[in-house]
């Protein structure tokens, strides 16, 4: 009678294995019901610093724009005593006491023209597959970051921005695609849609678009948008670069999507802004009203 309750368990075990597999994740181990507010810059990209395994302090950007997931630098890297031979890393940050972890790849991001930007050294560049397993929140006017980890039920996320601006997106190639209406006037405007990307110090435009818009130009390559229509939501005299993003026109081909450009800072930095991925939406709550 045992060996037959032995045989039966390991049978049982078999069928799930085969018929319910465990769904992929990024591997991110998150602790329940933690959340950590830290300081930003009050202009430019979303940075901070972190003591990194126990070891030494990093500068990290989050842009959620990165479809390549979290990168380090390879100095970092040898910092931490990785071994280069592995694929991924696993980093723990530590934050005003509290842990918070991430998975990341050596990578060419960091210390190159994003380094130029900045005029100074980061060493991570935080990308798509950490908005995944935290909720993220970016307070711009307050210049402040809060890093939580999921609700167990992400409907009742919704119950903490009641009076906020909801922008639902769609998830391509990792990032968040949000349908658009750009208004030349109020009679003339065109479908389109944009990445939302907190790593972009400006909102961009590429040239083919801009041709259908003709906007007066601030300067060579600045214009300024009347009317966008962004998910439902009407924002008015948005600023934009004309610029073509190679990533961004590679991705609408591949997906066969109209896709004109990228929304960043400027069209961000008046809200607090959540990002949620798993409920594929982003909140943009006015900051006065969380004070």
């Amino acid at each position: 009678m045992k060996i037959l309750k032995i045989r039966l368990s390991i049978t049982l075990s078999l069928i799930l294995i085969l018929f319910f597999p465990t769904l992929p994740t990024h591997g991110q181990d998150v602790e329940a019901g933690m959340s950590v507010t830290i300081p930003i810059p009050s202009k430019g990209l979303v940075l901070f610093e972190a003591k990194t395994n126990n070891k030494v302090i990093g500068t990290y950007v989050l842009d959620n724009g990165n479809i390549s997931g979290t990168i380090i630098s390879r100095d970092f890297a040898n910092q931490l005593e990785l071994n280069p031979k592995e694929k991924t890393f696993s980093l723990t940050l530590d934050l005003n006491g509290k842990s918070v972890t991430l998975k990341a790849k050596i990578g060419d991001a960091p210390n190159n023209w994003m380094s130029n930007t900045l005029k100074r050294k980061y060493q991570c560049l935080v990308g798509y597959d950490f908005f995944e397993n935290y909720l993220i929140t970016i307070d711009y006017p307050a210049s402040k970051l809060t890093i939580s980890s999921y609700l167990s039920n992400i409907d009742d996320i919704k119950k903490n921005h009641k009076k906020a601006t909801e922008l639902k997106f769609d998830y391509l190639e990792h990032a968040a695609l949000v349908k658009c209406k750009v208004w030349k006037d109020k009679e003339t405007g065109f479908d389109t849609s944009f990445f939302i990307d907190c790593g972009m110090t400006g909102n961009s435009i590429d040239k083919a678009h801009y041709q259908k818009l003709q906007t007066p130009l601030k300067s060579k390559v600045l214009t300024t948008v009347p009317i966008l229509d962004v998910a439902g939501s009407t924002f008015k005299d948005v600023p934009f670069h004309i610029i073509d993003v190679p990533t961004v026109q590679e991705v609408a081909k591949g997906a066969k999507k109209d896709v004109a450009g990228l929304l960043g800072r400027p069209f961000l930095e008046k809200y607090r802004v959540t990002l949620d991925y798993k409920g594929y939406r982003i909140f943009l709550d006015d900051s006065t009203s969380h004070k």
